[in-house]
């Protein structure tokens, strides 16, 4: 297997965590905004706003910004039973328990080698042959 197609296939599994990070982050975006508006008080005065983000605008790109995360949830969720899907049909258990903790559950391999009773050098040859074997099932017609 060349490095560009063990990167393919770590690039493949990958994607859950990456996507859970990015949710994470208009999250957070979302408390903030949240803040912001908490803020924001509302004056009766005569004079045009001179705010330029009043309460409205900021509630609208709270409703926007909070419809993208569910929508991205969705996906997440979709995604994340696919990889899952790819890595339970391996059939080494050791393998998968492996591949399920380190994507799906985003631990790094050295925490890894603990949990599954491998030494951190054995973690990562068996992190390896198992990138390999997902990689021959990947090709594989479904």
């Amino acid at each position: 297997m060349t490095k560009k197609e063990r990167d393919a296939v770590v690039a493949y599994l990958s994607q859950y965590i990456n996507s859970g990070h990015a949710i994470k982050q208009k999250t957070n975006e979302i408390t903030k905004l949240r803040d912001l508006i908490n803020c924001i008080v509302p004056v009766k005065t005569s004079m045009p706003p001179g705010n330029p983000m009043d309460l409205s605008e900021a509630i609208a790109d709270l409703v926007v910004l909070e419809r993208e995360i569910k929508e991205e949830v969705k996906a997440l969720v979709s995604l994340r039973q696919e990889i899952r899907g790819v890595i339970e049909n391996l059939e080494d258990k050791v393998l998968q328990n492996l591949l399920t903790y380190k994507y799906i559950n985003g631990i790094p391999l050295y925490k890894i080698a603990g949990e599954i009773s491998y030494n951190y050098r054995n973690t990562r040859k068996l992190h390896k042959k198992a990138i390999e074997k997902l990689k021959l099932d990947l090709q594989r017609p479904h």
